[in-house]
């Protein structure tokens, strides 16, 4: 080969193990297999390709779970691109010609091109203005409204979108657009108007149709951000039929709660990392009524899950049906095991860092003086709400220009992320080179004071450490974050910051800088005893 050759499957290379790290598998086996063409004889990349591939029938993959956020987009139109698979089919598509029509012209098809364009890019203003223009030129067509609405959404301009959404239910009887205007109101939040949306148009829909299983756990969703997890997890459990997850294909049955103590237990994620750390501290819990629990991971997770109490049987993705006997959706412990408060385990630390990976990373964090704190401020870039959650690391300057603190990045860049957002400031030290799993992570924040993110992994990861963290919202928080306390009912150490204001993040990270010139962080024995206490926080009503 040649030297140019050589360089670019050696980038192949290191990109496919890369996507390995961050569980996107689809990608990496993609990737490998081109390294695996141009170098066949690479015995690493076979190996890898071998695992990631799926596995005879003997030995197949039983956990086949995949979020919208890990799919790939239809090519026929862009579709709701950042929002809780609780969006309605594709009311929001750029529209068409009706069928049987002439023709588009040439004057519309160019601003369908340009909405799209726009839209795929997430250029909300640029996308509005084209928006308009198509709703002005097509105004007998739903679709239009629908595209106009979705932009006015993105840009916080509820009161407009809900108009357009009136004028598309006008046009047609579909119920996606009555759908997507009970997913308005609930980023509008109003949460009251949204619920009342999703029940009156429950009854239009086909009980057995996507649309009727994404309305049902979007109702449960907006139960649950306003009135405590109890209220929505029964509606929530219908994320199973909306065609975004998949139940695995086992004969085995599901797990109701009961002692089962000669019986091993398969306890899996379903969606994002954060979900995965969130839940994981159900394993002690379970470990306490069965024989053992069975625990697959993306790679990223697996050397910090081998951290938990109850001697979980951590595995790779890809398990043997005969190695357990039920099975339990992680998020599906608050419906067996109750979602009143008091009823969710509260006990922190309950994941650990190794000694030897703390030993690694200290003596780095520990030569920089004064108060050390880690921030991040982007989650994963498919995360279907990432654009509610990112915060543009220059708005970080007031923070980082507070005295006597030290900030590192707690931030793991990514090629598929927006440009904007894969500068580290200056003034931080970037501690992603030496991050490579949820272990390392782990072991970074337990060699820091504070820890300052944006709603991401991290957050729960800090919290899961019992490491004091700040936790910064949107306006609309996920339904786990409750509406306004300030104390988190999952996290005893964790702190919420909210916005004040839909988008404003500039008076966020003001008031995080405030607070931060106050900051104390616990010392020596009692800083460890507090953090390892264990709390049950009632959800306030």
């Amino acid at each position: 080969m040649t030297e140019n050759k050589n360089d670019e499957v050696r980038r192949l290379k290191e990109r496919g193990v890369f996507y390995v790290t961050c569980g996107l598998k689809e990608d990496a086996i993609a990737t490998l297999e081109k390294v695996a063409a141009r170098d066949p004889d690479d015995a690493e990349v076979a190996e890898l390709l071998s695992r990631l591939r799926p596995p005879p029938e003997r030995e197949r993959r039983v956990i086949g779970i995949r979020s919208r956020a890990e799919r790939v987009p239809a090519p026929e139109g862009p579709p709701e691109p950042a929002d809780p698979p609780a969006e309605p089919a594709k009311p929001d598509e750029p529209p068409t010609a009706a069928k049987g029509a002439s023709a588009l012209s040439d004057e519309h098809a160019e601003l369908i091109a340009a909405f799209t364009a726009a839209h795929k890019a997430r250029d909300w203003p640029r996308a509005l203005i084209a928006g308009q223009a198509l709703a002005e030129a097509r105004p007998d067509d739903p679709k239009a409204w629908g595209s106009l609405a979705l932009t006015q959404r993105r840009l916080f301009l509820f009161d407009a979108a809900l108009e357009s959404h009136d004028r598309a239910m006008q046009l047609t009887r579909s119920t996606n657009h009555s759908a997507a205007r009970a997913k308005t109101l609930w980023d509008a939040g109003r949460y009251a108007e949204a619920e009342a949306a999703y029940e009156a148009v429950l009854p239009q829909l086909d009980p057995e149709s996507r649309e009727y299983a994404d309305a049902r756990m979007s109702l449960g969703m907006v139960r649950m951000t306003h009135k405590g997890p109890a209220a929505g997890v029964d509606d929530f459990e219908w994320r199973w039929k909306t065609g975004e997850l998949e139940l695995p294909e086992v004969d085995q049955p599901y797990w109701d709660g009961a002692p089962q103590p000669d019986k091993r237990i398969l306890l899996f994620g379903e969606q994002g990392f954060g979900d995965a750390i969130q839940f994981a501290r159900y394993v002690p819990v379970i470990a306490g009524r069965c024989a053992q629990v069975v625990m697959p991971c993306k790679p990223p997770l697996k050397r910090l899950m081998q951290s938990l109490p109850g001697a979980p049987d951590v595995r790779d993705q890809t398990i043997s049906r005969s190695s357990f006997d039920l099975f339990i959706p992680a998020m599906s412990c608050m419906r067996i095991l109750g979602a009143e408060p008091g009823d969710i385990p509260c006990d922190v630390p309950y994941l650990h860092a190794a000694a030897e990976d703390v030993g690694r990373l200290r003596p780095l964090i520990w030569n920089r003086p004064g108060l050390r704190v880690g921030i991040a401020w982007t989650g994963s870039p498919t995360n279907v709400i990432a654009w509610k959650k990112s915060i543009h690391p220059s708005l970080w300057q007031t923070l980082l220009a507070v005295p006597g603190v030290s900030f590192f990045s707690l931030q793991v860049l990514r090629d598929d992320m927006p440009d904007g957002l894969k500068a580290v400031p200056d003034e931080v030290t970037d501690l992603a080179p030496h991050l490579n799993d949820f272990a390392d992570t782990a072991a970074a924040i337990e060699c820091l004071d504070l820890v300052i993110t944006v709603d991401t992994a991290v957050a729960h990861l800090a919290g899961a450490l019992a490491k004091p963290v700040w936790n910064l919202i949107p306006k609309t928080p996920d339904w786990r974050w409750d509406l306004e306390r300030a104390d988190c009912p999952w996290y005893p150490t964790m702190r919420l910051y909210r916005q004040d204001a839909f988008g404003d993040w500039a008076g966020v990270i003001a008031k995080v800088a405030h607070d931060l010139g106050d900051f104390k962080p616990p010392a020596g024995e009692e800083g460890k005893k507090r953090r390892g206490l264990t709390r049950l926080l009632p959800w306030k009503r």
